[in-house]
């Protein structure tokens, strides 16, 4: 379950995802750079950590969907990647 962004910034649209089958393969990663996670504005130094990368693919999937979030003007999380 979760929420995607909309073009309201106080609205968005609930979403859940069925895997029927599924398997990660572990990556390795040598760098990694957010514009959204590297924006101090919305995530403070040490608020946030990167931990580990998993590949998905050839998932057969379905996408649900669920009740919307409507939230006050000035609380929601426009920006900081909510899908």
């Amino acid at each position: 379950m979760g929420y995607s962004a909309t073009p309201s910034s106080t609205h968005f649209q609930g979403l859940e995802l069925n895997c029927f089958h599924w398997e990660v393969v572990p990556l390795q990663v040598e760098d990694v750079h957010s514009s959204v996670f590297e924006d101090r504005s919305l995530f403070p130094q040490g608020s946030i950590a990167f931990d580990s990368v998993f590949l998905m693919q050839g998932i057969e999937h379905e996408w649900q969907r669920r009740p919307d979030l409507q939230v006050e003007t000035g609380t929601a999380a426009t920006g900081c990647g909510l899908t």
